[in-house]
């Protein structure tokens, strides 16, 4: 049965389980990222040369900084611009938008 012009094509089922284990790898790395801190803070102090504490003499409050509004800072900052990328170009998969090819990945004057 043919496909009318108003249905959207799906990807492939190889497609789509490559994105599925893309954003899962993205997600633990992710996840790494954010307790990698964490873990390197509670080593014992006795080992200098894997505790961020001892090593770069880190108070609680200045580790809560870091942990915290740091960590928060870098990813609301990253995420501005990954957003204007993400509305600048478009995925070959993506839906066509109005005037705009599927195909097209110059980016778009505003």
């Amino acid at each position: 049965m043919p496909e009318s012009d108003s249905t959207a094509s799906y990807p492939s089922r190889l497609v789509a389980n490559y994105a599925l284990v893309l954003l899962w790898a993205v997600y633990v790395s992710n996840q790494w990222a954010r307790y990698i801190l964490n873990y390197l803070y509670a080593i014992s102090s006795d080992s200098s040369k894997y505790s961020i504490s001892q090593a770069c003499n880190l108070s609680s409050s200045e580790y809560g900084l870091l942990t915290g509004y740091g960590f928060s800072a870098t990813f609301v900052i990253t995420g501005l611009f990954m957003g204007r990328a993400a509305d600048r170009y478009q995925s070959e998969c993506a839906p066509p938008r109005s005037g705009n090819s599927c195909n097209e990945s110059a980016p778009r004057s505003r």
